[in-house]
């Protein structure tokens, strides 16, 4: 379970910065991941959650997730979560 940033309404990504969850390498061997985002911080597109973000995102980890990865590379079979958690869900709350 860990913070994010911003989440992306476009396309339904989410920015998780460092100090969101300094330990990166959870959101990627973790097989499920929960986030909890602040409703406020939802921007329309990608170009304006970018400018949301502090300057020190951008010089530190900055994680964009949408989801969990597919892939059909090995033997032409569709495996789920290869590169990342197999589930994700993102929880929406009002402080």
């Amino acid at each position: 379970i860990a913070k994010c940033s911003v989440g992306v309404a476009e396309n339904g990504a989410v920015a998780v910065t460092v100090a969101d969850a300094p330990h990166r390498a959870l959101l990627f061997l973790a097989e499920r991941v929960i986030l909890l985002l602040d409703a406020a911080s939802i921007a329309g597109d990608l170009h304006t959650a970018m400018r949301t973000l502090p300057a020190a995102a951008w010089r530190s980890q900055l994680t964009l997730i949408s989801g969990p990865s597919k892939t059909a590379d090995i033997e032409q079979t569709l495996v789920h979560g290869a590169h990342g958690p197999r589930a994700l869900a993102v929880f929406l709350h009002q402080p």
